[in-house]
């Protein structure tokens, strides 16, 4: 929701001439229509950016809870192939189709954050093309999507150094290097003071040093390592009063490790499970995915799990 809306709301003025006259012709509207809708979803865009403000944040919005997502007013006029992409949520020949990755088979310099909305797609385009085509480098660093464009991101300069090898043949650092550089940490507060001077190098991502480990949701709300125990347990779900976002791989709302305890408190926030206290700190590298075993009278439900 955040990237449909937020994002094409706050695009609106810099689409093209091209781009405005398509819209015309596909809706049979005038120029002064559309700035009409244009003001529509600029007004829209203020009130979804301040409800994000609010506490709860973002379920108090009629903006936010409008259903459905297709035909979204306003915004569906500007930007109507967010309704193709809507239409086709899973796997199939749309998908296949539009797959930019399989038609990538030249060296790749691919960039992201710990809490870049774009992270996952980004890290396994990396690990895809990798496999494929080969010379292609990752770099990890802390932080949110836009902190990429901020000097203190980077170690050091990087793309001079990687189009002038690859352009120009001059020799760099950047070619013999492990292809993954990334940053042991996830979240800087004090960006101002930041220093990149502690960032990783690994062959693969995974590195190839990554521990898999197995946790077990038990009925007792532990996080165990010893395997499931105890009985089934349950929680009402309302989708016209779900559980907002608080932080998280996010773009253009409040992203990055975030205290959970006010939303925890909500109504009906759903079940968590805890581990045993860490004796020191734990670095996560890798894919987190979790295996539910689940009964619900809902005719459908989607599920969300947080660690």
């Amino acid at each position: 929701m955040e990237r449909l809306w937020l994002w094409v709301a706050g695009n609106i003025s810099g689409l093209s001439a091209s781009h405005r006259d398509a819209m015309m012709r596909k809706h049979g509207l005038s120029a002064e229509q559309l700035v009409a809708v244009a003001a529509s979803a600029n007004a829209r865009y203020v009130a979804l950016d301040a409800a994000q403000r609010e506490s709860p944040p973002f379920i108090n919005s009629a903006d936010w809870m409008h259903l459905p997502l297709m035909g979204y007013p306003d915004f569906s006029v500007w930007q109507p192939y967010l309704d193709e992409i809507l239409s086709h949520p899973a796997p199939g020949l749309f998908r296949m189709r539009h797959n930019f990755r399989a038609t990538i088979n030249v060296s790749g310099f691919q960039v992201t954050s710990w809490f870049d909305i774009f992270q996952t797609s980004v890290i396994a385009a990396f690990k895809e093309i990798q496999a494929r085509v080969g010379n292609q480098r990752l770099w990890i660093g802390p932080n949110a999507h836009y902190f990429v464009y901020e000097n203190k991101f980077w170690p050091r300069d990087r793309y001079f150094e990687w189009f002038d090898y690859w352009l120009k043949g001059v020799p760099g650092e950047i070619a013999g290097e492990p292809a993954v550089f990334y940053s042991p940490r996830c979240w800087i507060d004090d960006t101002e003071t930041y220093v990149a001077n502690d960032w990783q190098y690994a062959e693969h991502w995974p590195p190839s040093d990554t521990i898999s480990r197995r946790r077990y949701l038990t009925g007792d709300g532990r996080l165990s390592a010893e395997g499931p125990s105890g009985n089934a347990r349950s929680f009402l779900y309302d989708p016209q009063h779900p559980i907002p976002t608080c932080g998280g791989r996010n773009m253009l709302i409040e992203a990055g490790s975030r205290d959970q305890r006010p939303i925890q408190a909500l109504p009906n926030y759903g079940l968590t499970y805890q581990s045993e206290i860490l004796d020191e700190s734990l670095i996560i590298g890798g894919a987190v995915s979790v295996t539910l075993h689940i009964q619900s009278n809902c005719r459908d439900a989607d599920f969300v799990a947080s660690l």
